[in-house]
């Protein structure tokens, strides 16, 4: 009886820490620029006067904050596609990772995103050729800085719901099948999103 009865406190005591406030999930999407280097060579310096973009994109849920501790743990499913284009032709580098990652706020309007894990290519053009490989192992790391101006409804209906705005850095470096040679592809972008989550508390506060 004693042994059941202290299961049970275990249990309620382990759901109040991993279930502290709740799940949360957030998407984002961003523009902004990048580079891909297959083995050391910028692809960008092979097709002067082309545009160039890259666009991000990603979802992480997961679970906080914990207690008075405003971190959230999540599992990141993230990308890049840096596009080269002209009017008649284009390559795309695709990148994507899935992997750990955590949420944190110094302050409850800044939220700061750390998300790493393996990582995989799915390169397109549409010249009818393969640069090297198109797939292949690698590894994939995520940084972002972000306002989260959902801080501003907590006194309403819409205070579990945040509308973000600010700065990401994604890099993947993958080895292409086949060829054997290293891809490198970066971007920093400019990125909003939109998440649902338990509003964060002041690191400082009481």
């Amino acid at each position: 009886m004693k042994k059941i009865l202290g299961f049970m406190v275990l249990m309620v005591l382990l759901s109040n820490v991993v279930f502290a406030d709740g799940f949360t999930i957030q998407g984002q999407f961003g523009l902004g620029g990048g580079a891909t280097k297959i083995d050391d060579i910028d692809i960008s310096s092979l097709f002067p006067g082309v545009d160039e973009v890259a666009i991000h994109f990603g979802v992480k849920a997961g679970y906080g904050p914990f207690g008075k501790i405003p971190l959230y743990v999540v599992l990141n499913l993230s990308g890049i596609g840096y596009r080269l284009y002209d009017s008649y032709n284009y390559l795309q580098f695709n990148s994507y990772m899935v992997g750990p990652g955590v949420l944190f706020y110094p302050h409850p309007i800044v939220q700061l995103g750390l998300s790493m894990g393996p990582s995989w290519i799915s390169n397109k053009n549409d010249l009818g050729i393969v640069f090297f490989g198109n797939d292949g192992p690698g590894f994939a790391i995520d940084i972002s800085a972000v306002l989260d101006i959902g801080y501003f409804w907590r006194s309403t209906i819409a205070k579990n719901f945040g509308l973000l705005v600010g700065f990401d850095y994604f890099s993947a470096t993958n080895t292409l099948e086949n060829s054997g040679v290293k891809e490198v592809s970066n971007a920093f972008t400019f990125t909003t999103a939109l998440s649902y989550r338990h509003p964060p508390r002041s690191l400082f506060g009481k």
